[in-house]
């Protein structure tokens, strides 16, 4: 099946997520027999369409082409963790995802892009670092990523700060608390993209807290958020005051926590998002995040529900 995310709208959403589906109630053996396992079958309406729990990619190939030798996107997960594996039949349908993401949210501003994603870095087949990578790459610049090594981070942004040119650092919560610790700036120029969690390496906190943290080193930063996992092939940022908004292929409800099987365009509970860039996997995916989501679309994430695995990329929200 084939699709070009850059024409997807909101007029068109509808059928062509109704188009996804049955092809993947066709061709994805996973996701069929969880339709038939609640009878939901003949569905006529995207109200209707069955909502896939994310835990399946734990524990099953969630793939439309079973049979095809395929690269994957791993989870980071934390120690003693079953990790989340998202096969990749297409890899140039994640880069369009990941190209188009990038101009919406960010329009043509020439960013020299930075990457302080200590953990990630350490793991195989992050699909954060091929979204950074694949970023840098569209923009012809050098590769700027950083582990542990703060000292030359330090250095190399009080260098291109003093050039007056806009810096983007994308970085994992803890990395941005240790860098905020030894470096101050009050550059509007910077924008800061926090992702992920502390992985173990210190208490988690609420995500406000965290960004007082870091309006403390950073005055005059633009402090926004991502929200993205590797069961996802598309990612949904925020504005400063963290409600998020998703690209127009990705869409996202909620259900009543005691009621899976509704589907509100408003409302507290679980998040349900149609990521129609998972055109071979599944679009249609229930996680285990709580959040509120807004009559615009736009959403703040709560925390997470009873009884679920905490994601490596998991962070407490107020």
């Amino acid at each position: 099946m084939s699709i070009s995310l850059s024409h997807i709208n909101a007029q068109n959403f509808n059928e062509i997520a109704l188009g996804i589906f049955q092809f993947q109630l066709a061709n994805n053996e996973i996701y069929r027999d969880f339709c038939q396992s609640i009878r939901k079958i003949e569905v006529q309406k995207l109200e209707d369409i069955p909502f896939l729990s994310i835990s399946f990619f734990k524990t099953h190939q969630v793939t439309c082409y079973p049979n095809s030798v395929m690269d994957y996107f791993e989870s980071s997960g934390t120690s003693g963790m079953q990790n989340s594996k998202h096969f990749i039949q297409d890899i140039k349908l994640y880069e369009e995802s990941i190209s188009l993401g990038f101009q919406h949210f960010f329009q043509d501003k020439k960013y020299t892009i930075v990457g302080l994603l200590p953990h990630y870095l350490e793991r195989a087949n992050s699909s954060l670092v091929y979204m950074v990578k694949h970023w840098m790459s569209l923009n012809q610049q050098k590769e700027y990523f950083y582990l542990h090594n703060l000292e030359e981070l330090k250095s190399e942004l009080t260098q291109l700060l003093a050039e007056e040119k806009p810096i983007l650092l994308i970085g994992i919560s803890f990395g941005l608390l240790d860098l905020a610790a030894i470096f101050q700036t009050d550059s509007s120029n910077l924008t800061i993209i926090e992702t992920g969690g502390m992985k173990g390496s210190r208490p988690e906190i609420l995500k406000s807290e965290l960004v007082a943290a870091l309006r403390k080193s950073f005055s005059n930063a633009h402090i926004i958020s991502e929200y993205g996992m590797c069961e996802l092939f598309s990612q949904a940022y925020s504005d400063e005051n963290l409600w998020f908004s998703c690209p127009p292929w990705m869409r996202i409800y909620v259900s009543e926590p005691n009621d899976p099987m509704t589907l509100l365009n408003s409302g507290t509970g679980v998040a349900k998002i149609i990521d129609l860039a998972n055109r071979d996997s599944c679009s249609f995916i229930e996680t285990q995040d709580l959040i509120h989501l807004n009559e615009n679309g736009k959403f703040q994430i709560i925390g997470r529900i009873d009884n679920s695995d905490v994601r490596g990329c998991s962070l407490m929200y107020s």
